[in-house]
């Protein structure tokens, strides 16, 4: 029996700056290439890229060539302005001002899915209509967290009793709405919804952008912290989970995993100390992209949910607990229940998007 032809999913674009066409991959230590750009990662996927859309048209030029002057590829400085045909999958690489009309444009061309980066939209009223106009078209709509989507995160995670943490912290550096965003994902895909949230005092313009310390009270009634480490000359993503036995956490932005166990009287007697544990696996830098789209496109193929990566309502919860450490740091501290609150935030991209 002759098998039928798996098709290739078609893609639009939008966006061809850092995250979307211009990170460099990175390369682990048995040689494996690490893609970090959605161009790249669609191509690796199987997808087929049908237009490129991004304001600058040297971005657009670089991305052609890239693609090795690919035909049938269409280019515009908005996605309004492709012709309207079917297409399988829009990505939305911008940054988030301007995402009602970037998806409103997206609902027209009547994609099977639809995959934004991160954050989901500039403040939560607009993401809300985000979601709504998204589920009226009933479009699938995610966000592009793709550490979820990771080898080497998704064999942690499987390695982790998370009902068992007493306490965890992260630290992280470049903004709250950078690698801020993703520790905030990480605790909520771990422990759940987020019911509270309270920020050191800042009296920063605009504390969105730098590194705001704060602690998130979750449903589940874990506290979980986050201190911003500004002014440094190095990238800063950690995390450390405490459980009753053991510690196990994140370094050098998660490509080295942490495994401390219980020794007793390590150094003094009577007293228990930690040791690492027994590993034989190299550190790996974190990717994800190209997991992220074969899971979306095996998805939009076979007509289900996408399974892992952040939906919508994610990014909106996600988005929730950055503008309220931000409205927290501004009013001096104060404690902010989640469900009681308006956000008015607007994070400024000023260092565009990155991973």
């Amino acid at each position: 029996m002759i098998e039928a032809a798996i098709s290739v999913p078609s893609v639009i674009l939008v966006g061809l700056g850092r995250v979307g066409a211009q990170a460099p991959a990175a390369r682990g230590p048995d040689g494996r290439v690490i893609v970090r750009n959605h161009l790249d990662a669609i191509r690796a996927a199987g997808g087929k890229i049908v237009a490129l859309v991004d304001r600058l048209e040297s971005q657009r030029t670089q991305a052609r060539r890239r693609l090795q002057n690919e035909s049938g590829i269409s280019e515009a400085k908005r996605l309004s302005q492709l012709f309207a045909r079917p297409v399988d999958v829009v990505v939305i690489a911008t940054p988030p001002e301007g995402r009602l009309e970037s998806l409103e444009a997206a609902i027209a061309v009547r994609p099977k899915a639809v995959l934004i980066e991160k954050p989901l939209a500039a403040n939560e009223a607009e993401a809300k209509i985000v979601i709504g106009l998204a589920a009226a078209a009933g479009v699938p709509l995610y966000v592009a967290f793709n550490r979820r989507c990771d080898p080497g995160m998704m064999k942690f995670c499987s390695s982790v009793r998370f009902d068992r943490v007493k306490a965890a912290l992260f630290r992280y550096g470049k903004g709250l709405v950078n690698y801020g965003s993703h520790a905030v994902d990480h605790a909520l895909q771990w422990f759940g919804p987020a019911a509270a949230v309270q920020a050191a005092p800042s009296t920063a313009a605009d504390p969105d952008a730098i590194c705001v310390s704060f602690r998130c009270i979750m449903q589940s009634g874990l506290t979980v912290d986050f201190l911003g480490v500004p002014d440094v000359d190095y990238d800063m993503f950690e995390a450390e989970l405490y459980l009753p036995d053991r510690v196990v956490g994140l370094r050098n932005n998660g490509a080295e995993k942490i495994d401390l166990e219980c020794r007793d009287s390590l150094y003094y007697p009577g007293y228990t100390g930690l040791v690492a544990a027994q590993t034989t696996e190299a550190p790996q830098p974190i990717g994800g992209f190209v997991e992220m789209y074969r899971e979306l496109f095996a998805a939009v193929r076979e007509g289900r949910a996408a399974r892992g990566l952040c939906t919508a309502q994610e990014g909106l919860d996600n988005l929730r607990v950055l503008a309220a450490a931000a409205t927290s740091a501004r009013q001096g501290g104060g404690v902010i229940a989640l469900g009681d609150f308006a956000a008015s935030f607007v994070p400024r991209m000023a260092m565009g998007l990155k991973e």
